[in-house]
């Protein structure tokens, strides 16, 4: 069924539904199932050429599992939810994974409000959120560079984190100027207060101050990521306009 509106944050460009039976008679179930297709998403965060399914089974009315696919930035975004709630009283709990691909090192850093964070090179990985009634939440996030590329922090930014001895502490300020990475893994958790922390796993060299000598380096990073937690808040806000029109509330 053909159907252009807004739906909320989306703009939908298509919405088909199959009814069919699944289990024999006589403790026969139905499946309800569908795609949804939405040339954008706004969410603070714009998502282009969306393609959603998603499937309830009249056994559990209660759940619903979505699947999904978007380009996000530089790169791709998938989302998946297995038991995703349909009735209004536990909407406010819910738990996405989405994965990302090949988007561009220094966007995400952008997004995470992190200043003084650049380079080049391109992140995949795991985000799995969790919303629950006081707010969003992230654990055991993780982004992987997919090739060797290059990361530049301004000392202002990594002098405030940094402990150890001042030596080391000029060291670590001075490869991380222009430091050509041959492995980069974030490792992150963002808690319901917008604060983010970040483990950043290195491996490579800076050619400035010894081209020959490898280095492998731990980094923490923390900042109030106001711009990420909006995203996710407003990921929420369509979830609920989705299951409404799951349920024909729309």
């Amino acid at each position: 069924m053909l159907c252009p509106q807004k739906c909320g944050a989306l703009l939908l460009l298509a919405v088909s539904l199959g009814v069919w039976a699944e289990s024999p008679a006589p403790r026969q179930s139905l499946v309800v199932a569908g795609e949804i297709e939405a040339q954008l998403v706004d969410l603070g965060l714009v998502l282009k050429n969306v393609s959603l399914s998603y499937r309830i089974n009249t056994s559990n009315m209660g759940r619903a599992s979505l699947a999904g696919s978007a380009a996000v930035l530089s790169g791709q975004l998938r989302i998946t939810a297995d038991d995703l709630p349909l009735s209004a009283s536990e909407q406010h709990s819910q738990d996405l994974e989405l994965y990302l691909q090949d988007v561009e090192l220094a966007e995400f850093f952008a997004l995470a409000d992190l200043p003084g964070v650049g380079g080049d090179g391109r992140l995949s990985g795991e985000i799995p959120i969790s919303f629950a009634e006081h707010g969003v939440q992230i654990e055991n996030a993780w982004l992987e560079a997919t090739k060797p590329g290059t990361l530049a922090i301004d000392s202002k930014t990594l002098s405030e984190t940094l402990g150890g001895r001042v030596s080391e502490v000029d060291l670590v300020l001075e490869l991380l100027k222009n430091f050509s990475y041959d492995h980069l893994k974030l490792k992150f958790n963002l808690d319901r207060d917008g604060q983010l922390s970040m483990l950043l796993l290195l491996s490579g060299r800076n050619e400035e101050v010894d081209a020959l000598q490898p280095y492998q380096l731990n980094i923490n990073l923390q900042s109030n990521a106001k711009s990420l937690m909006g995203v996710f808040e407003r990921v929420r806000g369509a979830s609920s306009d989705l299951i409404q029109l799951f349920l024909g509330k729309r």
